[in-house]
């Protein structure tokens, strides 16, 4: 996996913010149900960057039915034409790279050189899984002259990903990577100190995925916890301990949800999973 080098433009591009503000799942923009905005505010300035969607529960049920109905057919597309798709998406990262990273400079915080390879990881990430397509392989296991056993790998469904504020752009699109490649479908949570940036890739891709493969609901606290009791999805990445990692161990003792750990950071171990 290789990463573009930063551009060194000697001056940072003017602030391009998303139009659109509402949620995105089916394939379309929709209005939060509830009616609900709430402003985003720059940490540097304190000013208003413009209302997002303050999205609920329902709009985290539409949006899972909408991923479970593309979810059907996404699953059938060939591993080489989801691979076609997710390079178009990479090539798209890197074209705005540095419009994607003032974003996030503006909605977060972070340096803007430090952005610009965030988006250029999360191309590079889009780019490796897209690769890896047809390694998704199973077994076969001779059982005698007139039998063989075989395996295949099968994706799981709707996964639902809630975005930390740190690094909103590359945790988005770069870690929706590898379950859309699979032949998942996605719902994205993202922060709602940072909604910015993943609600501008939705504008920038709209139209490459087919309508209900990849999928947001902007919001608070209710959101999240709606999207990690849901039923519907199957999968939720667990990053660090703390407050959010307590709430959805709790939700998910109403239901089966299969948990993925990362164990490459301190603090993070699998003892709480017995």
């Amino acid at each position: 996996m290789s990463v573009a080098a930063i551009p060194r433009t000697g001056a940072a591009p003017a602030l391009t913010l998303p139009t659109h503000r509402d949620c995105y799942y089916g394939g379309r923009w929709v209005r939060p149900r509830a009616g609900r905005y709430a402003d985003s505010i720059n940490p540097g300035t304190g000013q208003s960057l413009g209302p997002v969607a303050d999205g609920g529960a329902d709009d985290v049920d539409a949006a899972v039915a909408a991923a479970k109905l593309a979810f059907e057919g996404w699953r059938r597309v060939p591993p080489l034409e989801r691979a076609r798709l997710l390079k178009r998406i990479a090539a798209t990262l890197r074209e705005h790279a540095e419009e994607l990273a003032m974003i996030d400079a503006a909605d977060c915080g972070n340096p803007y050189t430090e952005m610009v390879s965030d988006a250029n990881v999360a191309a590079a990430q889009t780019e490796f899984f897209a690769g890896l397509v047809t390694e998704m392989k199973g077994h076969s296991i001779p059982m005698g002259p007139d039998a063989v056993n075989f395996s295949v790998r099968e994706p799981r469904g709707v996964v639902g990903r809630i975005i930390p504020f740190n690094h909103p752009f590359m945790f988005c699109a770069g870690k929706s990577a590898a379950p859309l490649a699979a032949g998942n479908t996605v719902v994205i949570k993202p922060p709602e100190q940072a909604p910015l940036s993943s609600l501008r890739l939705f504008e920038l891709i709209e139209g490459i995925l087919p309508p209900g493969v990849f999928n947001v609901v902007p919001g608070g606290k209710e959101v999240g916890a709606a999207l990690a009791g849901h039923p519907g999805a199957h999968r939720l990445p667990r990053r660090r301990p703390g407050r959010g990692r307590r709430r959805r161990r709790g939700r998910h003792e109403f239901h089966l949800v299969r948990p993925v750990l990362r164990l490459d950071q301190p603090g993070v171990s699998a003892r709480e999973h017995p």
